[in-house]
């Protein structure tokens, strides 16, 4: 009989859930086991962290974390997202718009000018899409848009994007990661922290910080990989 595959969850752990996830070979681990946090993904949050506090601020910075689905990206960016909060770091987060009547460019605050500016360097640089509603848009610009929102107002601050880029096909992921990971090394201060499943993305944005997370072998977490200064 194989052994079962170790899954780390933040979520309380019912019995009736532990139950269910048995059926299909998994074994729920709680994410902070007496106050601590599972090894890896901890190292290498405290890690990535400690990088960016000390970071050029003259200059952005673009931090990659890749693997497969279920590996544990979103786990880690929470963590670093934590991390990152305790030492008093702007941090915002990245979500896609789906609702409201204002219309795209109405969701980005400021000034006309860096509002169209902000909505360009995500990839909304189209002057049809600025009159429309979020539900006229496809998940795609909905991503944008919320990734636009998250740039927004004045800099430096500290931008994290979970499933980046997933939803976009590889023509539009390679001009967003393109004109985003330029403009932002050139932002003083500004941090971009993706997070996707999808390799590509490292060539087409050119990480600074590089963290590969691998997908846990059954009862085992293996350990982050990370480069520092990949692309600085």
């Amino acid at each position: 009989m194989s052994a079962p595959v170790v899954v780390d969850v933040s979520a309380e752990i019912s019995d009736r859930l532990a139950v269910a996830c048995a059926v299909f070979g998994l074994e729920l681990r709680p994410i902070e086991s007496a106050g601590h946090e599972p090894h890896a993904l901890g190292r290498a949050s405290e890690q990535i962290a400690e990088w960016i506090g000390e970071r050029d601020r003259s200059r952005g910075l673009v931090c990659l974390l890749t693997g497969p689905s279920g590996s544990g990206k979103s786990t880690l960016l929470r963590l670093l997202e934590r991390n990152l909060r305790a030492r008093g770091e702007p941090v915002r987060l990245a979500r896609p718009i789906a609702r409201g009547s204002r219309s795209v460019l109405d969701h980005i605050p400021g000034s006309l000018d860096r509002a169209l500016r902000t909505l360009a360097r995500c990839g909304l640089a189209d002057a049809t899409v600025l009159p429309r509603t979020p539900r006229e848009l496809s998940d795609g610009q909905r991503w944008r848009l919320g990734l636009a929102r998250a740039f927004r107002g004045c800099r430096p601050r500290i931008v994290i994007a979970d499933e980046f880029a997933s939803t976009l096909d590889a023509l539009t992921a390679l001009g967003v990661c393109g004109a985003l990971g330029r403009s932002v090394k050139r932002s003083p201060g500004e941090v971009l922290i993706a997070a996707t499943a999808r390799d590509e993305v490292e060539r087409w944005l050119q990480p600074c910080i590089m963290a590969r997370v691998p997908f846990p072998a059954p009862g085992v977490r293996g350990d982050v990989a990370l480069d520092r200064h990949r692309h600085a």
